[in-house]
């Protein structure tokens, strides 16, 4: 009896240790793993700053069909004018190729959404690091700050980079609307109401660089 009661014991404390453990991860992925990374570059008025959007279908506003896809959002939500440099099917190496385009629009933000086709292709992830560091260090020695958009792939590879490279950051932007038909066009890209999600995330992240 004196063995079964002390056994109980024991496990009611692993119980309570892994229930405090739940806890502090949950704490942790909230307050820190979610938190936006901001520590680009501040320009002082958002009427003034010429932003830019690069990257591929997503960027574009594949599946949208009214909205213009989250740049369209932005734009009539803040009264803004950005430029879209997305191309469908464009992989970080291929945006890499054309990142001068970038960088004649002379940009005060670029907003990148890469590494979704890289994913899709099966493209080596040391690669798509590197190309993606590539194309950020191009353009922040423009003088240009980046917000880089995480999608879903490659787990944990944009914020790394963001924090490494200093950018703004977004967590996983199709977070929530994979698989839900209220907000996907089809199985990759969102609709206008799922294209809408999408701004609400990035719009809170480009405010604290431009205001």
């Amino acid at each position: 009896m004196k063995i079964h009661v002390r056994m109980g014991d024991e496990h009611k404390a692993l119980y309570g240790i892994g229930f405090l453990l739940l806890i502090i991860v949950g704490f942790w992925y909230f307050t820190v793993y979610e938190r936006p990374i901001t520590n680009a570059q501040q320009f002082p008025d958002l009427r003034d700053a010429t932003i830019v959007a690069f990257g591929d279908s997503l960027v574009r506003g594949v599946g949208a069909k009214s909205s213009g896809g989250f740049v369209g959002v932005l734009e009539q939500d803040l009264g803004i004018q950005v430029d879209n440099l997305g191309v469908s099917g464009d992989t970080t190496a291929d945006a890499y190729n054309r990142v001068s385009q970038v960088i004649a629009l002379d940009p005060d933000v670029v907003i990148i959404s890469l590494g979704g086709n890289d994913f899709l292709q099966r493209k080596n992830k040391d690669d798509v690091i590197q190309n993606l560091e590539r194309i950020i260090s191009t353009i922040h020695r423009s003088g240009s700050s980046v917000i880089l958009l995480e999608v879903p792939g490659y787990f944990g590879m944009h914020r790394t980079i963001a924090k490494d490279t200093g950018t703004g950051y977004v967590s996983n932007i199709l977070s929530g609307l994979i698989g839900k038909d209220e907000y996907m066009f089809d199985s990759i890209h969102p609709n206008d109401a799922g294209y809408k999600k999408i701004a609400l995330k990035i719009r809170p992240v480009l405010l604290k660089i431009i205001h």
